[in-house]
């Protein structure tokens, strides 16, 4: 049995549009897929934060000597000091270990 011209064309537009619907379906999985994964980096991301914050926050404490830090929680300067003392402590007892060598 033959089809009409028409009835050709239809079947011609049904398969273009079931190939569009499957290449449609195809795009939607690599996007929701690709969101999930996004969301696990996301996530860790997130708590990688809250790690460095939480470490960031166990430094200030303990160079300040303090439960909380006073200052620029967006600096380092409470850092620098306590290295800048460190650094000092360091040279005077270094001077008076070489001044008890000469004596």
């Amino acid at each position: 049995m033959t089809t009409t011209a028409p009835a050709r064309e239809a079947d011609h537009i049904q398969d273009q549009l079931c190939a569009r619907i499957d290449d449609l379906e195809r795009e939607k999985q690599a996007l929701l897929d690709k969101n999930d994964r996004m969301r696990l980096e996301a996530q860790s991301h997130a708590q990688e934060t809250r790690t460095h914050r939480a470490t960031v926050h166990d430094i200030y404490q303990i160079v300040t000597g303090a439960t909380g830090e006073p200052g620029n929680w967006n600096g380092a300067e409470p850092v620098r000091k306590a290295f800048g003392q460190l650094l000092k402590d360091n040279a005077e007892i270094r001077r008076q270990l070489a001044m008890m060598k000469c004596a």
